[in-house]
């Protein structure tokens, strides 16, 4: 993954028609009765950019829950600005919780993520009071899918009282760990955790979303003009339960093709450029650092790994509240 953005991203520069603009944020998608007719971005002030086509890659939604793998730009605002536009979502419960973060989550909320691979290669999952957690659980034990394996590790944190798990792939002997798992090994290490010697505290985090936009075989969306393509989008190859590799597949497959579709479309320019209200804002960092922790806490708690109406009803409460704040 890594050398391939690098990769595109040297021949994405090399192209003197290419503009890139960067620390710049879209924030609204603008329609007329033909489609998209341009975006809103905002750097130090709004700027409309008219165009026929807006391709959306804007990532995940990770942020929006209390721990993530995500990065801190995955905050979901492309979906919603797709929305709020008219676009049609699908499946947006299909919200993917990994069972092995490291329970040393940043500042942030972000996990680093102790790859399943280390469950594939023996590794055991224990509580605090050293119970197996798989242990007639799932006849796969601790090699069960992902999803069975998060719900279960949450069950036995709430049943027990307890803030984390534990991951034990140090008893296999002290030179596989170091060697089969190098970096999950030296960044342990780094954070005083020797996988060789420790078993490593771990908790369910939110890695991945299979919902989001609907989208063809072509990623174009029901709007004229607005394509969406990699996490932000809902392609369906994912089902409810994504698979690694998938993810890296459905962009390239994705990409290719929209570019594609977009190159013989024949979409003319929009003709006119709409009115748009300027708008003022106002900078208040400490309301939004207190809305951002209460949805965060609001997702994770009654909209995370385990639901059932009542907390999604108190959820759908609370959120409604924040807005109408």
């Amino acid at each position: 993954g890594r050398i391939l953005v690098q990769s595109l991203g040297r021949q994405l520069q090399d192209q003197p028609h290419i503009m890139v603009w960067t620390n710049t944020v879209m924030t609204d998608i603008v329609t007329d009765a033909n489609g998209v007719c341009g975006v809103i971005l905002h750097q130090h002030q709004p700027v409309y950019v008219q165009t026929p086509h807006v391709v959306l890659c804007t990532g995940g939604i990770g942020r929006i829950y209390k721990y993530t793998t995500n990065p801190a730009i995955s905050t979901g605002d492309g979906i919603a600005a797709a929305a709020r536009a008219g676009a049609v979502l699908k499946n947006m419960e299909f919200v993917q919780f990994h069972p092995t973060g490291l329970a040393l989550p940043d500042i942030h909320g972000q996990v680093f993520l102790i790859s399943e691979a280390v469950r594939g290669d023996g590794g055991l999952l224990y509580d605090e009071y050293g119970q197996r957690i798989m242990k007639g659980k799932h006849e796969l034990e601790d090699l069960a899918p992902r999803d069975i394996v998060a719900r279960a590790i949450h069950k036995h944190l709430r049943v027990t009282g307890t803030a984390k798990a534990y991951l034990d792939i140090a008893y296999k002997g002290s030179d596989f760990a170091a060697k089969r798992f190098p970096t999950i090994y030296q960044f342990c290490l780094q954070h005083g955790i020797d996988i060789t010697k420790q078993r490593i505290p771990i908790l369910p985090t939110q890695h991945y979303f299979m919902g989001g936009v609907a989208v063809d075989a072509n990623a174009k969306t029901n709007i004229d003009g607005l394509y969406c393509v990699g996490e932000s989008s809902c392609t369906g190859v994912h089902g409810a339960n994504r698979l690694a590799s998938n993810s890296l597949l459905e962009c390239l497959v994705f990409g290719r093709r929209c570019a594609r579709y977009i190159a013989d479309c024949g979409r003319s320019q929009p003709s006119h450029i709409p009115h748009l209200d300027a708008v003022s804002y106002r900078e208040d960092r400490v309301r939004v650092s207190d809305y951002r922790e209460r949805i965060r806490r609001t997702m994770m708690e009654d909209g995370g790994i385990i639901r059932n109406a009542t907390d999604m009803q108190r959820g759908i409460k609370s959120l409604t509240h924040i807005i109408e704040e």
